[in-house]
């Protein structure tokens, strides 16, 4: 009986160990940066966040037909009420989005929120800007 339970008491604390270890070593990863003038990127990169509790944010406001304003990264309280969602809201007649979400790793990059002909459309625009320069 003694043994039994320093058996259990051996095999509770690796899987303890163990739980702990992955969750450790598996922090959100997000898009951050902004993108700025006729969707020129600036500063964008990835983040491991440093919270459980973060989600990665995405949010969007158009300026002018042209031109659009995104900003990125791990957030806590930006997203405290809006978990895998997106929201919008119109500010001076100019819609502003936010989006969060933590289902997964750069689950805020440009091509989240997009259907399958948007995101194929936007790669094709990026592969003739890349080469159009």
């Amino acid at each position: 009986s003694n043994l039994l339970s320093r058996s259990i008491m051996v095999l509770y604390r690796m899987l303890l160990l163990t739980v702990l270890s992955l969750s450790i070593g598996a922090a959100l990863e997000c898009v951050t940066g902004y993108t700025l003038f006729r969707g020129k990127t600036v500063g964008t990169e990835t983040e491991k966040c440093t919270s459980d509790s973060d989600s990665c944010y995405n949010i969007s406001a158009g300026l002018t037909e042209l031109n659009n304003v995104k900003f990125a990264g791990c957030a806590t309280y930006k997203c405290m009420f809006t978990k895998n969602m997106c929201v919008g809201q119109t500010v001076m007649g100019r819609t502003v989005r936010l989006c969060c979400c933590n289902t997964f790793d750069q689950c805020n990059s440009k091509f989240t929120n997009m259907s399958w002909f948007e995101k194929t459309k936007t790669k094709i625009g990026d592969l003739v800007a890349a080469f159009g320069k």
